[in-house]
C-alpha cells in the first residue's frame, strides 16, 4: 500500500466512524490514490460548522457546538508525510479548481514551519475557511466521538 493511500484510508476510517454519530456527515472519494484529483482526495458533505466543531475538540478536548442544519462541501487534501511549503502552495492553488467547496482542509502527518506560515497567511485573506488537521488531531477528534451513540435512523 502506498504512503499516500495509507493516509487517505486513515482519514476515511475516522470520518466513517464519526459519520455514524453525526447524521448529516457523508463523503465521496472520486479517484484512487495517485490519480489526478484536482487537489481533492476526499470531499465531505457536512454541517457548515463541522470544521469549527473539530477545531474546538482539537483545541479543548471536547465541544458543545451542535452541528448546523446548513450543509457545505469540504475539500480534503491528505498528506501522509510532513507537509512542506510546496505542499501548502499546491493545496492553496487547488482551491481555485474547487469553487463549489465551502471549506478546504489540509490533513497531514506533520507540517513544516514555512508550510504552516503560508497556510496562516492564506487563512487571513480567504473568504472561505481553510483548516489544517494533523493525524494526531484526527485521533483526538475520533476519540471524542467514540463514546457517543450512533444516531437513530428512525428519527
Amino acid at each position: 500500500m502506498s504512503k499516500g493511500k495509507k493516509g487517505e484510508m486513515r482519514f476515511t476510517i475516522t470520518v466513517a466512524e464519526i459519520a455514524l454519530k453525526e447524521r448529516r456527515l457523508d463523503f465521496t472519494r472520486f479517484t484512487t490514490t495517485n490519480t489526478a484529483d484536482g487537489g481533492g482526495d476526499l470531499y465531505l458533505y457536512a454541517p457548515s460548522n463541522l470544521g469549527e466543531k473539530f477545531e474546538d475538540i482539537r483545541d479543548n478536548g471536547a465541544s458543545q457546538i451542535s452541528c448546523s442544519s446548513l450543509m457545505t462541501e469540504v475539500r480534503v487534501d491528505v498528506k501522509n508525510k510532513k507537509a512542506d511549503k510546496d505542499d501548502a502552495e499546491k493545496f492553496l492553488d487547488d482551491m481555485k479548481k474547487n469553487p463549489k467547496s465551502g471549506e478546504h482542509w489540509l490533513v497531514y502527518k506533520d507540517i513544516s514551519k514555512p508550510a504552516k506560515d503560508r497556510i496562516s497567511e492564506a487563512q487571513k485573506g480567504s473568504k472561505k475557511p481553510i483548516r489544517t488537521f494533523s493525524f494526531e488531531d484526527l485521533n483526538k477528534i475520533g476519540q471524542s466521538y467514540a463514546t457517543l451513540p450512533e444516531y437513530d435512523e428512525d428519527e
